[in-house]
């Protein structure tokens, strides 16, 4: 609220402020998955089949919160699933050996 209050004079369209709220909430929600708690304790290791990045559950879960707007608007979408590494062939060399 105090960012939006600050740059709001800077960028008035109140879409945006809405698409960076929820982008933001929702960033790290794929961080309560199990297999991502399963490997903070050291349950499953990184190299595991099974494994998926939490930005991708993250974007799901933003997703599933307004499907409908996020199949017109996919910016805030491409924001959460490419927040540690980029939306491209570079971000998935690792899980292909």
């Amino acid at each position: 609220e105090q960012f939006r209050e600050r740059y709001s004079v800077i960028i008035p369209e109140p879409d945006f402020w809405k698409d960076s709220f929820y982008t933001v909430v929702f960033h790290d929600f794929g961080k309560v998955c199990s297999n991502f708690q399963e490997t903070l304790r050291g349950e499953r290791a990184f190299g595991d089949d099974e494994r998926v990045r939490h930005e991708f559950f993250s974007g799901m879960f933003l997703f599933g919160n307004n499907h409908k707007y996020y199949l017109n608007n996919p910016i805030p979408l491409v924001a959460v699933f490419s927040h540690h590494k980029a939306f491209n062939d570079e971000g998935f060399n690792d899980a292909l050996g």
